[in-house]
């Protein structure tokens, strides 16, 4: 495969333009929804991430940009490799486990045919090395186990270990290399969170940790309440309060992102005076992390209380959810205590929607598409069970009565 030389820009996470993984990722799009049209296909980019190592160099070492090339130039050399180990082992591990999996589960003869087995989501540059080759993980999505994830870990084209992604640990490369799992560096990422740090004037970006040092650092002072110490921090480094953080999201948090996250709601009008975008903040302070304060300040300030989440559903269509669903499981509920927590459940997400109702919430826009919430009910729940649910009854009248 021909491509242009890698150049590192500053940039620790990136998407690799290959129309051979672009194709891999496609079909397996198609093969989890054999009636997916074509026009509904996501191109979902395979991003590579190189972890960095805790110091202040500003570029990856040699070996990891030197394994970021042998990649870009051996698709067709390590995508075999990944094949036969589907063929040979994972496959067979599951029709061990699951033996109706054979009806389903084909036999790749060729790269291009992977999709129908797996897509590539993930490529990990590891700081790790041997002979001037960085050890690197292929994290894969497979069409077994219910679509879990697996982990391969590689050297050049030799796999070094897989696992299901959650088990996956790196006793392979310290095998590999010959040395205890506790010198493997990734499980020594220390680093202080104790002030704001600097880009360093090569690329004018931070290094990953540093990201991460920062944000955990201007959360605390948020969550402390430390909110003079956080105005003087943001201004003597000059900080750009809409900066989002490295992450592993698509979208990072911003400075009114934290202090939604964190309560903070004198620093949610000090950051929105001075500028701060605030258009993602009130997904971190709704739900589990619900915090009324927060919400109306944000919402007194122009974000949009029908804001849709990851899941294409507004604030009041989520809280709508969990009533219904709470109602559902009380009644199949045994205990006398499991029962009472539910209704409790209940009480809190009609307090909840009769606030966001109040604050404007639209109930005839509950996904951004503007589906109303007994539609989009009906298409989770049948028609006969929310015509013989109290809950669904007592729900319109919330909406009814409290609806702007």
């Amino acid at each position: 495969m021909n491509h242009e030389k890698f150049e590192f820009k500053g940039d620790w996470k990136f998407a690799i333009e290959s129309e051979l993984l672009d194709k891999i990722n496609s079909d397996f799009q198609i093969t989890l929804k054999k009636n997916i049209r074509l026009s509904h296909l996501n191109k979902e980019l395979v991003t590579i991430e190189i972890i960095d190592e805790i110091d202040l160099r500003p570029d990856p070492t040699d070996s990891q940009l030197q394994t970021i090339e042998y990649i870009y130039g051996n698709l067709q050399t390590v995508l075999p490799v990944l094949m036969k180990l589907f063929n040979t082992e994972i496959n067979l591990l599951l029709i061990e486990n699951e033996p109706e999996a054979v009806e389903y589960l084909p036999t790749v003869s060729k790269i291009e045919e992977l999709g129908k087995l797996m897509r590539i989501k993930k490529i990990r540059i590891l700081p790790e090395q041997k002979n001037g080759s960085s050890y690197y993980e292929i994290i894969v999505e497979y069409i077994g186990w219910d679509s879990y994830d697996y982990t391969i870990i590689l050297h050049t084209d030799e796999i070094k270990g897989y696992s299901i992604t959650p088990s996956m640990g790196y006793e392979c490369i310290a095998a590999d290399l010959g040395i205890s799992v506790n010198d493997i560096f990734y499980w020594n990422r220390n680093y202080v969170s104790d002030r704001i740090h600097i880009p360093h004037n090569k690329y004018g970006k931070l290094k990953p940790w540093q990201e991460l040092a920062t944000e955990k650092y201007l959360s605390k002072l948020l969550k402390e309440r430390q909110n003079e110490s956080f105005v003087i921090e943001i201004e003597n480094n000059n900080w750009d309060i809409n900066h989002r953080f490295y992450t592993e999201s698509l979208v990072g948090m911003n400075c009114v992102d934290l202090a939604s996250n964190n309560h903070n709601p004198e620093m949610i009008q000090y950051l929105v005076s001075n500028g701060g975008d605030l258009a993602n903040s009130i997904e971190y302070c709704v739900g589990y992390n619900f915090d009324e304060e927060s919400i109306k300040i944000l919402v007194l300030n122009g974000a949009s209380i029908d804001f849709v989440n990851d899941n294409n559903y507004t604030v009041l269509y989520q809280e709508i959810l969990d009533y219904i669903s709470s109602s559902k499981i009380s009644k199949q509920a045994i205990s006398k205590e499991k029962i009472e927590a539910l209704r409790r459940k209940m009480k809190i997400s009609e307090s909840r929607i009769i606030l966001y109702l109040e604050m404007g919430a639209n109930p005839n826009n509950c996904d951004g598409q503007m589906n109303c919430y007994d539609s989009l009910l009906k298409k989770r729940h049948s028609i006969e069970y929310l015509d013989n649910s109290d809950a669904f009854s007592e729900l319109k009248k919330i909406i009814l009565i409290n609806k702007i």
